[in-house]
């Protein structure tokens, strides 16, 4: 007997409007106590169910990096704009700061990307 995947949110659907949990947030960074801007993951932990016998395997799932804010102290964030720049496509992003809600930069692996459209460039 084979189990259902626990993997699979849908990468495909992870475009501006969509909702985000925030443990799918690899960094943040804060504009006020209500307003957040923060960047998806490029991978998610999920567990592949290989058999009833053999048990469980976990392991990552490639998911889009994207930029996110929250307009209520953290507790919904909802994706902004559209893909990052594929250079800053890695699970390690190591710098995200934003001046405003529309102004910010992220930097990951050596590159850093700037926006003053929220995202949407």
């Amino acid at each position: 007997m084979v189990l259902p995947d626990a993997c699979s949110k849908d990468p495909a659907s992870l475009v501006a409007g969509s909702r985000v949990p925030p443990a799918d947030l690899a960094s943040i960074d804060f504009l006020s106590p209500s307003i957040g801007v923060g960047v998806t993951l490029s991978s998610v932990m999920c567990t592949w169910h290989k058999s009833a016998v053999d048990g469980v395997q976990l392991g990552s799932e490639p998911y889009p990096t994207r930029l996110a804010m929250a307009r209520t102290g953290g507790e919904t964030w909802t994706v902004e704009g559209g893909p990052l720049p594929r250079s800053l496509l890695t699970n390690f992003v190591t710098r995200l700061a934003f001046s405003s809600a529309t102004t910010g930069w992220v930097g990951a692996d050596g590159h850093l990307a700037s926006t003053r459209d929220g995202g949407r460039l």
